[in-house]
């Protein structure tokens, strides 16, 4: 049950939404027993955001949640697909994205904790 937080300063159309959302979808499956059939998203655009005191240049942070504990090798491996479908779709370059992950032991669905 993973989750994907996209912020971003860059207004994001609903195609380009729709292409993250297809291309994040695939990216999960790099970290084992993740798949697009139980990932959510969020993407928050247009947000006031600073990097490195630049307000005007695009920019990212992405949060991936994750239940239970991942290798650290497909982390690496989804990091550069999410900087890649950033930089291709919105034109946001890999160094000026942050993306961090929290892993979680427990995760409420349906009503219940798995």
């Amino acid at each position: 049950m993973p989750f994907i937080r996209t912020t971003t300063n860059k207004i994001v159309s609903d195609v380009d939404a729709k292409t993250i959302k297809a291309e994040l979808g695939a990216a999960i499956s790099l970290v084992s027993g993740k798949a697009e059939c139980y990932l959510m998203l969020s993407i928050e655009d247009g947000v006031k955001m600073a990097y490195q005191g630049d307000m005007d240049t695009p920019c990212a942070m992405v949060e991936v949640q994750l239940l239970g504990k991942a290798d650290p090798r497909e982390l690496d491996d989804l990091t550069g697909a999410i900087t890649k479908t950033l930089g291709t779709v919105l034109g946001i370059s890999a160094d000026r994205v942050y993306v961090n992950y929290l892993e979680f032991e427990h995760w409420g669905v349906s009503g219940h904790n798995v």
